[in-house]
């Protein structure tokens, strides 16, 4: 284990005291078990759709990466910086949900149809749990 002073009042010294450890540590068992379970489940369906065999797998571990290192880079931020963080994506969710549903001035040009099919299974949902942090 880390040995990290409680008089450490740097930016990871205090993360270090105030994070929830078990916490963490259940959401990277939880994504390596979907790790898992992706490796185990998806080479039929790649092979079904005529991909290669590991298409699936490579794309959620592309995906892993980056949303554990955001995890633990928003983790670092005080209060009032995941406000803004909070304030800034809603903004950019407004913005898409604006351009997918054609609101923006016409000159703009019409989003990919897979913004479309985002936004019919509910992909705005996000946007009213962001805005709840950002006016709390």
């Amino acid at each position: 284990m880390i040995s990290v002073p409680r008089t450490d009042n740097s930016v990871l010294g205090r993360w270090w005291w105030t994070v929830d450890r078990w916490s963490g540590a259940a959401l990277f068992l939880l994504s390596l078990v979907g790790a898992v379970l992706v490796m185990a489940a998806s080479p039929s369906v790649a092979d079904q759709k005529g991909f290669g065999s590991f298409h699936f797998v490579h794309r959620h571990l592309a995906t892993l990466g980056p949303a554990l290192i955001l995890m633990i880079g928003v983790s670092l931020l005080s209060p009032v910086g995941i406000r803004r963080f909070a304030c800034g994506v809603f903004v950019v969710g407004i913005f898409f949900m604006f351009w997918v549903f054609g609101l923006l001035h016409p000159n703009v040009s019409p989003p990919p149809p897979i913004f479309a099919r985002i936004s019919a299974k509910g992909g705005g949902e996000s946007v009213g749990y962001i805005m709840l942090i950002c006016l709390n």
